[in-house]
């Protein structure tokens, strides 16, 4: 890596476009920092790097920076683009955004810059493209430079031009912006006219533009097309309905198995037994999408007709106000955030255990799950705005573009060569449903400057600009799938890993993943899954038949000869031990090995510091398993130093101050605008609501009607029954 010279810079820009007509230049430029943080007030960046082409080049003066940008504009003709990637563009756009007068800047949300644009210069974020770290873009795409782990301390204190840097130091920022020109390469490779400039600026931009090809050489585009034109929601009320109804996977762990240690069994021959078992089923989102049938075009059915229209096989969404609930068993299910009013409720860990009076917004499925798991009083059941549609298979098209992806992925699994376009079919794969429940009314996020009093703002739509926005969207050419897709795959999903949990009994399910489920096993478990995955191989098959699909695309043959049916409840073995301090928060041994799945916590960072010591005792020699298991508890609080952990505060910038670096030199720098990492401890303590829960000192609670209304900013969402709220009460 050499040290900046515009010359030599400038020298390594080709200027090649990808067509004649294109209006992006060819060149593959990256860019990143390093930076240092003294205080949550202060930081700074100590070196910047950028590949042109390959040719890498670094400095440690943000003039040099503003000096290039400047030059490289200068070399733009005809309003033709340069791209500059950067992998977390956010990250470095709080530390420059105040170089220039920007033409364009458009994020997410505030703070979450997806592009900018100064001049003939685009600043693009490969992060939110990719959706993957720098580390697993080279691990991945087996890239031919590798990410650089533990070389560069961050925690250091550094100044520009004065702390040198050592040859890991340089190797480690050097390969840092390599491995993002590697991985450009290989998308235009991939491509191949397909521009840097016109590359999807998302993760699931891919896969719309997947389907996009796949229906126009099908020759479906058409078909697709009407089917949106009919069946997206043009009405606001009814679109907000469905945001309401939509919710993830269910994850939850079983309350009476929470903090408690499982343990090899001991049987009657003194052997021993793994007391847990997990399965996992085989690309279930994608499985849902091929064997479920789905609602298209909704419609205003009066509240008193929803049980008729359940029982004639309809989709039917609609918000319900319920009296006197509570639980049938310790696995409950109704979310705390997705009730709009509760009132003396109490929560199982964000999930309601009993409640005086909740109203929510259900489809049929999630009705047919709370009458499983739940008593109320179902003559005080009160329905407000309810909608219904007719079922439907997924058009052929999606439903083949669906079992391609899967085949691809699971024939090029572990095959050497071609493990590049392995991770890019597995990414489509894994996209398809995000595809399906991106948010039509996005808000806009408005990027006012340095200068302004708020440097962002979010401009909310009026009822005006949310039915214009579905009305585009309608009208879209590209618009190819229905928000409620995504609302019902989810659904499915629910209610079908539900089903099992109430067939395995409650006593038997220790906890649940969104498609995996860990419950103690015996003969008769194993017989239920079995026929559970005959079940699933009779739907397949039937709604490929009426799709005229041949069967075998269900099951494709990877390299070693073994088949993979979509969508079947695989085993994944057996575990000596497991530990949940509840949702997101678990250990377990299988095969010897301790694996962690703590949310917020890396698992290298949990295993290690798991296996550091007991909280009270530096007993010597290496920790047990027991020993771990013990550690993993409610009090267990990871250290700041250890666990990986940073709190993000964004910084303006302040006089310049003297510093000692870590080699004890002083030195000036100047804190900028940026964003200063701050340390963080990871803290497993259960909240007392959840552990007062678990010891049966119970609080009840209640929502107020203005809590209801800024709970999590869902204002604009659920006013629309409000109304009928006020008739019920």
């Amino acid at each position: 890596m050499e040290k900046y010279d515009l010359e030599k810079v400038l020298s390594c820009i080709e200027k090649n476009k990808f067509t004649e007509k294109g209006s992006y230049y060819r060149d593959i430029i990256t860019f990143d920092i390093e930076t240092c943080t003294l205080d949550k007030e202060r930081s700074w960046m100590w070196i910047w790097m950028i590949s042109v082409n390959g040719h890498t080049f670094y400095s440690q003066d943000w003039s040099d920076f503003r000096e290039f940008i400047h030059y490289l504009n200068s070399l733009s003709e005809d309003d033709n683009k340069f791209v500059i990637w950067v992998h977390n563009l956010s990250y470095e756009f709080a530390y420059i955004q105040s170089f220039f007068e920007w033409d364009k800047v458009f994020a997410t949300s505030p703070y979450k810059v997806l592009y900018c644009q100064y001049k003939s210069i685009l600043f693009r974020c490969s992060y939110l493209m990719s959706g993957l770290s720098l580390a697993k873009l080279a691990k991945n795409y087996k890239l031919p430079v590798k990410k650089m782990e533990g070389d560069l301390d961050y925690k250091l204190l550094r100044i520009p031009g004065v702390t040198p840097i050592t040859d890991k130091e340089f190797e480690y920022c050097e390969n840092d912006v390599l491995i993002l020109h590697h991985y450009i390469e290989y998308m235009i490779r991939e491509f191949k006219n397909f521009s840097t400039g016109s590359m999807p600026y998302t993760a699931t931009g891919f896969t719309r533009k997947y389907l996009r090809d796949h229906a126009e050489e099908s020759g479906s585009y058409k078909m697709l097309r009407s089917i949106v034109r009919e069946g997206s929601p043009r009405n606001v009320v009814l679109y907000n309905t469905l945001r309401r109804a939509f919710a993830g996977g269910y994850t939850h762990a079983n309350y009476i198995y929470v903090r408690y240690p499982f343990k090899p069994d001991k049987l009657p021959d003194g052997s021993l037994r793994d007391p847990i078992r997990s399965r996992d089923k085989t690309s279930f989102y994608p499985a849902i999408m091929i064997k479920e049938k789905f609602p298209r075009r909704f419609f205003k059915a009066k509240s008193d007709k929803f049980p008729y229209l359940i029982k004639r096989g309809y989709a039917v969404i609609f918000d319900v106000c319920l009296f006197d609930v509570q639980a049938k068993t310790t696995m409950t299910t109704i979310s705390e955030h997705k009730c709009s009013y509760l009132k003396n409720y109490i929560s199982d860990n964000g999930r309601i255990y009993k409640a005086e009076m909740l109203v929510t917004t259900l489809t049929e499925l999630d009705w047919d799950t709370i009458n499983t798991y739940y008593d109320f009083d179902k003559s005080r059941v009160k329905i407000g705005r309810c909608y219904a549609a007719k079922k439907r298979y997924l058009p052929k098209a999606l439903v083949e573009a669906v079992l391609h992806l899967y085949a691809a992925k699971t024939e090029l699994k572990d095959v050497e060569g071609v493990e590049q376009e392995y991770q890019r079919l597995k990414g489509l794969l894994n996209s398809l449903y995000g595809c399906c429940v991106t948010d039509i009314l996005q808000e806009l996020v408005i990027y006012n400057g340095v200068d302004s009093e708020k440097i962002w703002t979010v401009q909310k739509l009026s009822d005006e600009d949310k039915k214009d926005a579905l009305e585009a969207y309608t009208q879209n050419y590209k618009s190819l799938l229905l928000y409620q897709t995504g609302v019902y795959v989810t659904a499915y999903a629910r209610h079908e890993l539900l089903e099992h949990n109430w067939e395995l009994t409650e006593k038997k399910v220790v906890y649940n993943d969104t498609d995996s489920i860990k419950y103690l096993w015996d003969a008769q478990t194993e017989d239920y899954f079995e026929k559970y995955n005959e079940l699933t191989i009779k739907q397949v098959y039937k709604a490929l038949n009426y799709q005229k699909i041949d069967r075998a695309a269900a099951a494709p043959v990877d390299i070693k000869g073994r088949e993979h049916f979509i969508g079947l409840m695989s085993d994944e073995g057996t575990y000596s031990h497991f530990k949940t301090l509840g949702c997101k928060r678990y250990i377990y041994v299988q095969k010897g090995d301790l694996h962690c799945t703590v949310a917020g916590l890396p698992k290298e960072r949990c295993r290690a510091y798991l296996a550091s010591g007991l909280i009270e005792d530096d007993k010597q020699g290496p920790p047990t398993i027991n020993d771990m298991m013990y550690k993993f508890s409610n009090q267990m609080v990871v250290p700041a130093e250890r666990s990986g952990k940073y709190t993000h505060y964004y910084t303006r910038p302040t006089d310049p101050i003297y510093i000692q670096d870590y080699e004890e030199t002083t030195g000036q720098v100047e804190p900028s605008w940026g964003i200063a990492l701050i340390e963080q401890p990871y803290d497993c303590t259960l909240t007392a609501k959840f552990r007062n829960f678990l010891e049966g000192m119970v609080t009840i609670e209640s929502m107020s009607h203005a809590e209801r209304l800024s709970n999590k900013n869902e204002m604009t969402k659920i006013k629309t029954f409000w109304e009928d709220f006020e008739k019920w009460e």
